[in-house]
């Protein structure tokens, strides 16, 4: 399991008591309960995943807000295109691009995979 200090914010909807527990009475009353260490094992896997997430709408986010031009690779045609990017839906895959400057007419088709390149600079 991971080691390393960990903690907790939580919000609760009623008054409610706290226990506080040691590390080593945690890992025994985990080591006892097979359930409850795959629950929390799992619960743990779902979280790093969220914050993979929220890692990448950050960066995205910060690249529409940027308003800086991003080089876009398509496996079917050599070479690279720029455009700005003006809006990202991480949901559904979505990401809106301003014309796309290129010698080709509509190089980027719904569906394409495309690869972005970009520079940022400042603070996140």
């Amino acid at each position: 399991m991971n080691k390393g200090v960990r903690t907790a914010s939580v919000l609760t909807l009623e008054p409610t008591r706290l226990l506080l527990v040691s590390g080593n009475t945690f890992k025994k009353v985990i080591a006892k309960s097979v359930k409850l260490n795959t629950q929390l094992e799992s619960i743990g896997k779902e979280q790093q995943e969220i914050r993979k997430k929220h890692r990448k709408l950050q960066l995205l986010n910060r690249l529409v807000q940027s308003r800086s031009s991003v080089s876009l690779g398509l496996p079917r045609i050599r070479g690279s295109f720029s455009s700005l990017c003006l809006a990202v839906d991480l949901e559904n895959k979505i990401l809106r691009l301003d014309e796309v400057v290129s010698e080709y007419r509509n190089p980027v088709l719904v569906g394409d995979t495309i690869s972005v390149t970009v520079s940022l600079s400042g603070t996140p």
